[in-house]
């Protein structure tokens, strides 16, 4: 009786789709999330605060606790920022120009303006 043998290949398909009945079973779904870097880094400095390694048990504790929130409260968790508080160029400028000026007079420090 000869045994048909297995490929590498075959092997791990299988493994991914015994790891995928088991996760439907469990009712595990697998997302992706695309961010920008400064919510990121903001995510990992709360993570190291509150002793957390693993980034999905993060994830999934801001998803319980978004479920145990009234829905008002969701509702206000979920919208942006909707303040309409903007910074002009102007101000800008002028808030580096005068940040500038009130540095330059302790002579002890390097100056360079942002570009």
């Amino acid at each position: 009786m000869a045994l048909s043998k297995k490929t590498p290949a075959d092997h791990s398909r299988e493994y991914r789709q015994r790891e995928q009945q088991k996760a439907s079973k469990l009712g595990i779904e697998k997302i992706t999330i695309d961010m920008a870097a400064g919510v990121k880094a903001g995510m990992a400095a709360a993570m190291k605060r509150n002793g957390i390694k693993n980034l999905q048990e993060a994830w999934q504790n801001l998803g319980l606790f978004l479920m145990r929130a009234s829905a008002e409260e969701q509702d206000q968790m979920l919208q942006s920022d909707k303040s309409g508080f903007e910074i002009s160029k102007e101000q800008s400028c002028e808030f580096v120009r005068l940040s500038v000026k009130i540095i330059e007079k302790d002579p002890g420090d390097e100056v360079s303006p942002p570009i």
